[in-house]
């Protein structure tokens, strides 16, 4: 069983966390399970690449 695509982003939208759209700021974080701030501090630290973002995460506990 294969689960749809979220029908408001794009494959490349998936690909980057996009730090000047709250709304998107929010689901990753939820996604990613930090706060936005967190998250935030993440993507300036490493960029924009979710498997880096979430790499940092896990390392600074």
């Amino acid at each position: 069983m294969t689960t749809a695509p979220i029908p408001t982003s794009s494959n490349t939208d998936l690909e980057r966390i996009r730090t000047n759209h709250e709304r998107e700021i929010h689901g990753w974080a939820k996604a990613m399970g930090t706060s936005p701030e967190r998250l935030k501090q993440a993507v300036q630290a490493v960029g924009i690449t979710p498997r880096k973002v979430r790499a940092y995460l896990r390392h600074m506990g």
